[in-house]
This record gives C-alpha cells, structure tokens and sequence, in this order.
C-alpha cells in the first residue's frame, strides 16, 4: 500500500472513531490507528572514535500526521549489546541530533543536541541524562521516560536560592560530571521520511542547532 493511500485510510478511520466515541477515543488509540507500515521502527548506530563504545538510536512514529516519534538508545560496548534507554519524545522537530564527544578522566560521555532536547549519555555508566539549561548553564538529571518535568525556582532574585528539578529529583550541575572537559563534534544524525542517517563530521562540518525555545 501507498504512503497516500495509508494515510487516506487513517483520516477515514479517524474520523470514524471520532463521529462514534468521541476526542477520547482517539487520543488513547492514536499509535494503533497509525497503519502498520508507517510504525516501522528506523534506527542508526552511532560509532564513537575510540573504536570501543557505540550507541543505536531508534524511533519510532507516535502520530501520523503531527510527526511526533518516540525515541531511545541502546549502549554498545566492544560490540555487546547494554542498557536500553528513552530519549524525550520527538515532538516534531527532533532532527537533526548534533553529537559531541566529550572525554574525561572517569570516563567517556557523549553529548546528543536537538531542536526539542538535549541529553548527555554515560558511557561508562550507561546512563541517559536529560538536560536543561537555566540563566546559560547546564544541569542533568536521569532520564526515567520521554516525558519528565523541568523546572526551575529562585527566591528574591537571590542565585544562592537557586533550585532546578527534573523528575522528582533535585537536579545538578553537567559540570560536575564532565569537569567543563571539550565537547568535540563527531557528526549528526539525519531524521529520514522513514530512515535514520548518521553524517560524520569528516563528511560534513558542524552546524549550529537551532533551539525551538531560542527567539
């Protein structure tokens, strides 16, 4: 079947369920409307130069017509397949995703920056971070699901008071964990109609991201 035609067949059913139950319906069953052959899931792995540790990002559609995508990434190690983690959800915009690796003393991190999100990832640890930045700088918490609260809190204008959450958690510095080591840009992946590209950095130079949030 045709990308048009599946699609055609989605607004029909669409439509359907919502003369027959109602907005409700629709978006509990939106993923299951999605015809099979547009919820494919694309994926790309991501070699870092030391020859060790890689990364899998895959997505996969959540919302035909709104390209939103739920996304996450699986650790490589010497080949061996590690932890699966969620990314924060694509919510239409999400490519392409700049990636910087950063090297330090207690080991390798890689820095993954969209439109919609920025993560850093442990490589050591396998642990998937989110990241948010308040008045220029950067804090991190553990990803737990594509959708978790950032925020942040300040008493009298006074920056001691300081307090930035994500999750349920207090969150902290990115410093504090890469020791402001240089973030060197390796490549970025390419989001694709149904396809992932990863364009390494020898191929093609760095381009700034522009941040949905930014003026």
């Amino acid at each position: 079947m045709s990308a048009k035609r599946a699609i055609l067949r989605w607004i029909v059913v669409v439509s359907v369920a919502v003369l027959l139950c109602g907005w409700g319906a629709l978006s509990a069953a939106r993923v299951l409307l999605i015809p099979k052959d547009m919820r494919t899931r694309a994926g790309v792995v991501i070699l870092l130069p030391d020859g060790v540790h890689a990364i899998e990002h895959t997505r996969i559609r959540t919302h035909l017509l709104g390209g939103e995508f739920s996304r996450d990434i699986t650790y490589l190690s010497g080949g061996i397949r590690g932890q699966t983690t969620p990314l924060s959800k694509d919510t239409s915009g999400g490519y392409p995703i700049n990636c910087y690796r950063i090297e330090t003393p207690r080991g390798s991190f890689l820095r993954l920056d969209d439109a919609v999100s920025e993560h850093l990832l442990d490589l050591t640890t396998q642990t998937t971070y989110v990241v948010t930045r308040v008045r220029g700088t950067p804090y991190i918490g553990e990803l737990a699901g594509e959708h978790m609260f950032r925020g942040w809190s300040m008493k009298n204008h006074d920056p001691s008071t300081l307090s930035v959450r994500i999750g349920d958690a207090e969150a902290g510095p990115m410093a504090d964990l890469t020791q402001n080591a240089p973030h060197v840009y390796i490549g970025r992946v390419l989001g694709g109609t149904r396809r992932l590209f990863f364009i390494p950095a020898a191929e093609s130079p760095e381009i700034p991201i522009k941040h949905l949030h930014e003026p």
